[in-house]
């Protein structure tokens, strides 16, 4: 599995694209207290759960690229992948919730969403399928007890 465009970068290209929209006509404002604050908090549990999600690859010793899975040596399926098959990538969508909330444009939950499908079809199906491949009945089994993203 080779995909040219890192998860990140799809997150820090929909995060430009989510102040676009807010600073566009489209981009409708609400300006309500604490939104700054509750931003804020998305943003660190992202960040937090992100963390937690690369601490246990580490924990493995096994690759956290998601660009080339050949080099995955163990199926992580403790800490908070018991919880999600795709911690990081559910770290990068708390991140891109903050930054909405930040930009006080409700509009970009249009943004969120399209970040969520192309992880979802580009990113998280592909690594499924070589997943597969790599732990067979163990990956299998993994996948019945625990969602793709919650």
């Amino acid at each position: 599995m080779k995909n040219r465009v890192p998860p990140l970068i799809w997150m820090i290209l929909t995060g430009a694209i989510m102040w676009l929209v807010a600073r566009s006509p489209f981009g409708y404002r609400v300006e309500l207290p604490y939104l700054a604050e509750i931003g804020t908090l998305f943003i660190a549990l992202g960040v937090i759960v992100v963390a937690l999600g690369i601490r246990q690859f580490a924990k493995l010793e096994t690759t956290v690229n998601p660009l080339d899975l050949t080099e995955s040596t163990r199926l992580a399926s403790q800490g908070p992948y018991r919880f999600t098959r795709n911690p990081m990538y559910l770290g990068l969508t708390l991140i891109l919730v903050g930054w909405a909330f930040h930009l006080d444009s409700p509009v970009n939950i249009v943004c969120i969403a399209a970040f969520v499908i192309v992880m979802t079809e580009w990113q998280i199906k592909p690594e499924e399928a070589a997943l597969l491949k790599l732990f067979g009945g163990e990956y299998e089994a993994y996948c019945q007890r625990v969602r793709r993203w919650v």
